[in-house]
């Protein structure tokens, strides 16, 4: 889960980008390797950089700079008509960013339209593979990528610069014809097809030498492709002075900022030495200034997670005690018979009614948090256990404030006793409490 949150001062507000994982099984050492791969990859206009990434009470945390562009897959749902040049144009900038990541030896491993933000034109390579470690259940962990941008070997597990060059090709194909080249929907086809089948072939509007770029990166062969990003995208380059009469395609286009037009009534007399003298001083000046400026924006955005995480901690301390409070006055002031007549009205929860008798609750969960005691009655379901979220009332034997995940009531204890043995046998930690409050 991604979050936008702001870094406030009496100067001046930023907006930062928090990626919380929704499930608690997060491999730690997979998230500092991948926190440590993005830093190294930060430095470069069309990467997004990270800005920490840290543990807090248990919960992984993961900042970075804010694209409030959003991603090009969005963008692309907007677009009515992508010309040809804007294409190239994004994919020259992916490109720029690709190479500075392979200076590195970085493969960015899942090169996708979600993984590309934008800030204004410029696009933003992201994730670098942070997906991966928030482990989910509806995907392999066998193989790493997204299937459809996943070059051939990349199936046997095999990364390199040319699996890389592969998902720029089957991009820049997208951004061309607006539709995948191996538009399969179900996996034993889509890789078949990867694996077997020539890509399906772009319109006829799209200039022959744009084509022959696009099928170079494609090549089923890795030795076939381009052997660099460098080299691919000096080849779009060469193909966009063929294909334009206009100039603006002959300098690198990264979206990041024009070169300044040189003087042509430059003074001659002065030595070429001294220019490049001033600008060292002057980069080596701005340099040190933005070392300090960016320490100075992680530690306040560091201190500002964590002031806002410790908020929430104190509110769900505060909610509990009060909780307790009232549970205690509920004992004090309301007696039995009047909690009994109350336990034989009806509950009414999500258009179901729960009939009040008298019995013995089988619990398995229970939560402040009505989304997470949902989750683990549905992660429960499928696998084949029956159960209800039911909320406790102030007037039940439960007490206040809870969402729990109940099995089943019985008639005596034993049954209900019964029921537990078998959960706890299925691993599930079940406990038995008698409520007044029977499930139909």
């Amino acid at each position: 889960m991604v979050w936008l949150a702001e870094r406030r001062t009496n100067l001046s507000t930023t907006k930062v980008a928090i990626k919380i994982p929704l499930d608690d099984d997060v491999d730690l050492s997979e998230v500092r390797q991948e926190a440590d791969l993005w830093s190294k990859a930060s430095g470069h206009a069309n990467i997004l950089p990270i800005i920490e990434a840290n543990v807090y009470d248990d919960q992984v945390v993961i900042v970075s700079e804010y694209a409030p562009d959003g991603s090009l897959a969005e963008w692309m749902k907007k677009q009515t008509n992508i010309r040809a040049e804007s294409a190239a144009d994004m994919i020259l900038g992916i490109l720029s960013g690709m190479e500075y990541l392979h200076a590195r030896n970085i493969i960015h491993r899942d090169l996708k339209p979600d993984n590309v933000l934008l800030q204004g034109e410029t696009p933003r390579l992201a994730d670098f593979g942070i997906s991966r470690i928030f482990k989910s259940t509806s995907q392999s962990s066998i193989v790493a990528g997204t299937p459809a941008y996943m070059a051939p070997e990349a199936f046997d597990g095999k990364r390199s610069v040319q699996t890389d060059i592969w998902a720029v090709g089957i991009l820049f194909y997208q951004l061309l014809s607006r539709r995948l080249p191996f538009p399969q929907s179900d996996m034993t086809s889509l890789v078949g097809a990867i694996l077997t089948h020539k890509p399906a072939s772009l319109p006829s509007t799209v200039p022959q030498p744009l084509q022959a770029v696009v099928m170079r990166a494609l090549e089923k062969s890795s030795e076939r492709r381009y052997q660099s990003a460098f080299e691919m995208r000096s080849d779009l380059k060469k193909a966009l002075n063929i294909t334009s009469s206009s100039s603006s395609f002959d300098s690198e286009i990264t979206h990041v900022r024009p070169r300044p037009h040189q003087s042509e009534n430059k003074d001659r007399s002065t030595s070429p030495l001294v220019y490049i003298v001033i600008a060292s001083l002057v980069l080596l000046l701005l340099g040190f200034i933005g070392a300090a400026w960016f320490k100075s924006r992680e530690d306040a955005i560091r201190k500002d997670t964590q002031a806002m995480l410790d908020q929430e901690r104190h509110e769900r301390e505060a909610t509990e005690r009060n909780r307790k409070l009232a549970e205690q006055k509920t004992k004090a002031v309301v007696p039995q018979a009047a909690k009994e007549n109350a336990n034989r009205e009806v509950i009414e929860r999500s258009g179901e009614n729960v009939q009040q008798n008298s019995g013995w609750f089988v619990i398995g969960f229970g939560d402040h948090n009505q989304p997470r005691a949902i989750k683990e009655s549905t992660h429960q379901k499928t696998r084949g256990l029956e159960n209800q979220v039911l909320y406790s009332s102030d007037w039940s034997n439960l007490s206040l404030g809870w969402y729990i995940v109940v099995y089943g009531s019985y008639e005596t204890q034993s049954q209900a006793n019964s029921k537990k043995e078998s959960l706890n046998a299925l691993g599930v930690k079940a406990y038995i409490k008698h409520s007044g409050i029977r499930v139909q």
